[in-house]
């Protein structure tokens, strides 16, 4: 025998020791409180030697007291077996719940009949009311814990799903050229036509509108029309909505650091609702977005290329125009020199002759009032003539 089949043997020796302790130490207790109920509460011979099935409806439970069933007073092997059969049935009846108690039923049944008896006048099948009583009840604390642990399980796992399919959707449904998860109003998903690709709202509003593009940028396919897709949007909603709440439940939920179920996911090597096994998957989903950004982005890269290539035609062209611009200018500033020294020259012609007219226009003004002087003078000398001929003629007039 190796070391591995010593150890097994020495640790169900000692769960056996242990549970037939435990079931001496139950029969003790049930005995010094049967006891105990005698001591303070008498009861008459007749119901004391009780009828059949008289303990069991005094002390268990319903379903007890049937199991027990009627058994004859003084009579104590058959009523022993008939209650460990039944604690032992109840006990299989659980056992894929708690399969560690039938070893106390069976434990019970081993060290009750070499220890019951007629102790103080407590009746044997009393004991075994009481025993299957208390097995029956620590079956139900252990029933209702396993069941707890159960339902914190399954929540952990639907959390855990929940999770996990709010991140894929996520990550199948981002937005091809920033990333970022197509929500409305500012990253409404747009379908292209006819190729059927999805961009969210602005990068294809810079994509079309700013930046004059009719290609798409994963395929390059020719964009005929383009319209929001109202199932991604809702589906995306939806995605948000449900992360949103799981954000709010966070804290007190089944997956909050600390809970059995987050030690539970941990411990078997889930992360973030992601099984080791979904490794291979999402590795390759992370590849294709990668491959999908990166095509787009060599798409652009080659736009860019093509755009650039034009716009340093451009500018080559619009450098020689610069340059025969500024041959032209070369011309005209010297043709504006020449014309500038002809314009003061001519301006100096002009404030020759201004001087000139000036001088003239005084020696005509002086020419205009001698000849008024000698008008005014002229007048009377002209009447003294006038006069002197008449009196010429008049005295001619008279020698004659």
């Amino acid at each position: 025998m190796d070391r591995a089949a010593k150890l097994q043997e020495i640790r169900e020796r000692q769960n056996r020791w242990l549970r037939e302790r435990q079931a001496e130490l139950d029969r003790r207790q049930v005995v010094a409180e049967l006891q105990q109920q005698q001591s303070t509460s008498p009861q008459p011979q007749q119901q004391r030697r009780g009828g059949p099935g008289a303990p069991a409806q005094a002390l268990g439970s319903s379903s007890t007291a049937g199991a027990v069933g009627p058994s004859p007073a003084g009579v104590g092997l058959p009523p022993l077996a008939t209650s460990v059969s039944v604690a032992a049935s109840t006990a299989s009846a659980m056992a894929p719940i708690a399969p560690h108690m039938s070893g106390i039923v069976g434990s019970v049944a081993g060290v009750l009949p070499s220890t019951l008896g007629g102790v103080g006048g407590v009746k044997p099948e009393e004991v075994i009311d009481r025993l299957t009583e208390r097995i029956t009840d620590r079956l139900r604390s252990e029933l209702k814990v396993e069941l707890q642990r159960e339902s914190e399980s399954l929540a952990a796992q639907q959390g855990a799903l929940d999770t996990f399919l709010v991140k894929e959707l996520e990550s199948q449904n981002t937005c091809p050229v920033c990333y970022e998860l197509m929500v409305p109003p500012q990253h409404a998903p747009m379908m292209l036509f006819p190729c059927g690709h999805s961009f969210c709202g602005r990068c294809l509003e810079q994509h079309i509108d700013r930046n004059k593009k009719t290609q798409c940028p994963i395929c390059r396919k020719k964009i005929e029309s383009r319209a929001p897709n109202y199932s991604l949007q809702q589906l995306i909603q939806q995605v948000v909505a449900k992360k949103e709440s799981a954000g709010r439940a966070a804290p007190s939920g089944p997956l909050s650091p600390g809970s059995p179920a987050r030690r539970m996911l941990d411990g078997a090597g889930v992360e973030d609702g992601l099984e080791p096994s979904g490794n291979t998957d999402r590795v390759r989903r992370q590849y294709d977005r990668a491959a999908t950004r990166m095509r787009v982005l060599r798409n652009e890269l080659s736009d860019t290329a093509v755009e650039e290539e034009g716009l340093n035609g451009k500018v080559a062209a619009a450098a020689a125009v610069v340059g025969h611009l500024q041959e032209e200018e070369q011309v005209v500033v010297r043709r504006l020199a020449a014309v500038q020294a002809e314009l003061e020259l001519v301006r100096e012609q002009l404030a020759q002759q201004g001087a000139k007219v000036a001088d003239l226009a005084r020696q005509a003004e002086a020419v205009r009032q001698r000849r008024e002087l000698l008008q005014a003078t002229l007048g009377p000398l002209e009447q003294e003539v006038e006069k002197l001929e008449i009196l010429m003629t008049g005295v001619m007039e008279m020698q004659q």
